[in-house]
């Protein structure tokens, strides 16, 4: 168990999330829903995170590595739209 570190974690993922909410006019439109929803799962899977290792006690973040994995096709869909725009 790594609680610490996660909750680090966390609280990085959160202040990016807001420094995201900040910047999103600048964003170009195209993709950038996939982002917002990669980030969004990545941030559930830090925050899934803690509260496995608060509940369950754990060693393994099922839920977070779904999470991530989830967030990966996402961006990688996110990618996608923007290579498309741009062709």
């Amino acid at each position: 168990m790594n609680l610490p570190v996660d909750i680090l974690n966390m609280l990085y993922a959160i202040g990016a999330a807001i420094i995201l909410v900040a910047v999103r006019r600048r964003l170009p439109a195209a993709g950038s829903r996939w982002f917002y929803i990669g980030f969004g799962v990545l941030l559930l899977g830090y925050v899934s995170c803690v509260a496995e290792d608060l509940l369950w006690a754990t060693e393994h973040s099922v839920i977070k590595f779904a999470c991530i994995a989830t967030a990966g096709i996402c961006f990688l869909a996110g990618v996608r739209e923007l290579g498309e725009d741009r062709a």
